[in-house]
């Protein structure tokens, strides 16, 4: 009599692989989160690529002042506003700044690290360095977090009014245009 010997098929049942496939998509949400999250490594590098450029551009604002106050040119040169940009343009056109748009510089011109994106929102005013905060601008308040971060003053433009927030301080905007104390 012959013995029938068993078949040693071996291979994935239907359940490993089930296990397998389901193993395999935990970890591509796990992988997925890590690098799109809220602070994955997108949001991260978003991050670090503004604050190297804000801090570039601050940096160039301090020596650009510098170079005014060692050539001697004068405070009135230093008190003025510095930048082309929309948002300067849509205060002063609100009369919440009175000022002449003929006396507005574009600080593309000055600071080489300035592009028109930065221009737009970047001000420059006795002497210092503003990030104009704007609740329309996406990742507005990232922007204004990572600025204060790096050192860079705050001014809020909500529209229309006789009162601004600048640096979570409410100053009166058409008294004086030299507010920034």
């Amino acid at each position: 009599m012959k013995v029938k010997k068993k078949n040693n098929v071996s291979g994935i049942t239907l359940i490993a692989l089930v296990i397998i496939i389901i193993v395999l998509l935990l970890l591509a949400g796990v992988t997925a989160y890590a690098f799109l999250g809220k602070n994955g490594i997108m949001a991260k590098t978003e991050e670090a690529k503004f604050k190297h450029k804000m801090s570039a551009i601050a940096e160039q604002w301090k020596l650009y002042v510098a170079d005014c106050v060692a050539e001697k040119l004068g405070n009135t040169d230093i008190k003025q506003l510095f930048t082309g940009g929309d948002i300067i343009y849509d205060i002063i056109a609100d009369e919440e700044i009175e000022m002449d748009t003929g006396l507005i510089r574009d600080i593309r011109k000055l600071l080489n690290e300035v592009t028109e994106k930065e221009e737009k929102f970047t001000m420059g005013f006795e002497g210092e360095l503003y990030y104009v905060s704007k609740s329309s601008i996406e990742n507005n308040q990232k922007q204004v977090q990572w600025c204060r971060e790096i050192g860079i003053k705050i001014w809020e433009y909500k529209g229309r009014a006789d009162t601004k927030v600048v640096d979570g301080d409410y100053k009166n905007i058409k008294r004086s245009l030299f507010m920034y104390a």
